[in-house]
């Protein structure tokens, strides 16, 4: 039988939404807990018994619902509760909330009984290292969260399902007429849709861990799609290499043929000028396979309004003419990169050794994943060795550090080689591993036993 889920709104919300029978069905779900909690603390602290029936409490109500009863029972009766304890029941208790509706639920008597109780379901808790309304930088107001890192309520998943890494949601889209706000789990990519009400506030940016700090720049960074060519030495009769657009002008102009394509893919970049800056840094965009941009090359940006190719020139860049179709544009490679906390993205990389090993950072290894034999895996044989991050799961194995699926075909001799990706292909496989692995350096997770044997009465 599915667990029901907490209802945490009063009946006049539930009646504002149309979610009166859910909270009618909650309520009385409170009351068979109350009830079953009532008999657990009647049996005595030796009862052998006592530890299997607090597991089938868990186990048919679980850790919201018996936090719920409990909460509400403290609030009820603060004077016979430390302060610490009324604390914790005021944490859970939501602001606003009528408490007299929680009349029927209401623990009586017994009370060290049920603070040890709650301390034992406070330490369950604890252990999930869930984000609470600290993680926040404010509360929601009436504002516009599309763009918005939010912190779900953790009340909002089921007992197995919390954890602090699915509380991270990004909205994509505004309030709709009902307060719904759409976007999707950081963590996982996959799509949602809460009420303004299930949120605990927006992120507080300076305590994201860093898994979720590179994941939310990574989303929020100017993305572009572009390609690179470089006048091929053996094709300039004119030695135009690395002169001005003066001097080429001079010279006959721009000649397309004797350039080369050395690269193709999105970068997060805003403009010509971060794109210069890229390619001249020491992290250059995977399967980026030729000299430091520079003068004589031409950029194409391939889509937005700026879209055209543009001359790299001694200050700026010139926009130009330049047909594609003379350089060696078919003879790309076209491959799906993976990049840690990155979605996957097409590229257009050469075809040899040096360009397959500029993608992985390495010596290239192949992984054959693909139940057809049409497609594999590039990936650096030495990932573990260089402690790269987890980047997916490809099957059991979890490859770590950038790689890149290839077509994988024959040539006329019969000899294996790399082709480029169909667009069915690129479809596929993008859809396969869209979302990267969370990966947190250095963080401490403290697991405890399951056969941990539970106290509820102090000592």
């Amino acid at each position: 039988m599915e667990m029901l889920e907490v209802y945490e709104y009063d009946r006049r919300t539930a009646e504002q939404n149309q979610e009166l029978g859910m909270w009618l069905f909650s309520s009385i779900a409170n009351e068979f807990c109350q009830i079953d909690v009532e008999r657990f603390l009647r049996m005595g602290t030796e009862n052998p018994e006592k530890n299997k029936a607090f597991r089938a409490i868990l186990k048919t109500y679980g850790l919201d619902r018996l936090q719920w009863i409990l909460a509400f029972s403290i609030h009820a009766n603060a004077e016979h509760f430390t302060e610490n304890a009324c604390k914790w029941a005021d944490s859970v208790i939501p602001e606003n909330y009528p408490v007299q509706e929680a009349e029927r639920w209401i623990l009586h008597g017994r009370f060290p009984q049920i603070a040890a109780v709650a301390e034992s379901v406070a330490r369950q808790f604890r252990k999930l290292r869930l984000l609470d309304s600290s993680a926040c930088s404010e509360k929601i107001e009436n504002q516009d969260l599309s763009g918005k890192l939010l912190i779900v309520n953790p009340r909002m998943f089921r007992d197995g399902s919390k954890s602090p890494e699915v509380q991270y949601f990004y909205a994509t889209g505004t309030e709709n007429k009902i307060g719904d706000i759409e976007g999707y789990f950081l963590a996982n990519g996959q799509k949602e849709t809460f009420r303004k009400m299930d949120f605990l506030g927006i992120a507080d940016r300076k305590q994201l861990p860093e898994w979720a700090e590179r994941r939310l720049a990574e989303i929020q960074s100017p993305k572009l799609k572009i390609r690179i060519f470089q006048i091929d030495p053996d094709k300039d009769p004119n030695c135009l290499l690395f002169s001005s657009y003066d001097e080429t002008m001079q010279s006959g102009g721009i000649n397309s043929s004797a350039y080369r394509q050395i690269y193709g893919g999105t970068v997060n970049c805003s403009g010509l000028e971060s794109i210069f800056v890229l390619c001249n840094s020491s992290q250059k965009p995977p399967g980026y396979y030729g000299h430091s941009l520079s003068v004589s090359d031409i950029v194409e940006i391939c889509d937005g309004e700026n879209k055209g190719f543009y001359f790299c020139d001694r200050a700026g860049f010139q926009p130009v003419g330049f047909d594609i179709s003379q350089t060696d544009h078919d003879k790309m490679l076209r491959v799906l990169i993976m990049e840690c906390n990155k979605e996957p993205y097409t590229a257009e990389i050469q075809d040899c050794l040096k360009a397959k090993q500029s993608v992985v950072g390495g010596l290239i290894e192949p992984v054959y994943f693909d139940e057809t034999d049409k497609t594999l895996i590039y990936c650096d044989e030495e990932f573990l060795l260089k402690d790269y991050a987890p980047n997916r799961f490809v099957g059991e194995l979890t490859i770590q550090g950038t790689f890149m699926i290839v077509g994988n075909g024959e040539n006329e001799e019969g000899e294996g080689i790399e082709i480029s990706l169909t667009d069915a292909q690129i479809e596929k496989f993008t859809e396969q591993f869209h979302y990267p692995l969370i990966y947190m350096r250095n963080q401490e997770q403290v697991q405890e036993e399951e056969s941990e044997d539970l106290r509820f009465f102090p000592t």
